[in-house]
């Protein structure tokens, strides 16, 4: 899989003009071609590799997938995809705290 990358995305508060920080997190998925359904990982390199929170491996749906993240072609079988906070916590992904502050982040 491949390593995290992370871009800083400025996004505008409409209510008071101002640009906020929004990061993007990145990826991986497959297509099984025996069920249709999509394995999604997650790997969060702030944890140590020996630990459950060093990776987070999930399965959706197809319809469910292509709602939450539309810019994944449907024919496509395997990848990877930057997606926003808010796309990250709708697949169903957890958001860990480490020493040094939160990992992962959701802000919505």
């Amino acid at each position: 899989m491949s390593t995290n990358r992370y871009f800083n995305v400025q996004k505008i508060n409409f209510a008071t003009g101002e640009l906020e920080p929004l990061q993007l997190r990145s990826i991986g998925y497959y297509r099984s071609h025996r069920t249709g359904n999509y394995t999604l990982t997650y790997t969060d390199r702030r944890f140590a590799p020996y630990t459950p929170f060093y990776r987070q491996q999930l399965v959706a749906l197809p319809a469910f997938f292509a709602r939450v993240v539309p810019e994944v072609k449907s024919d496509v079988i395997a990848g990877c995809v930057e997606v926003t906070p808010a796309q990250f916590a709708e697949l169903g992904f957890i958001v860990r705290e480490t020493k040094g502050g939160v990992s992962n982040a959701v802000t919505a």
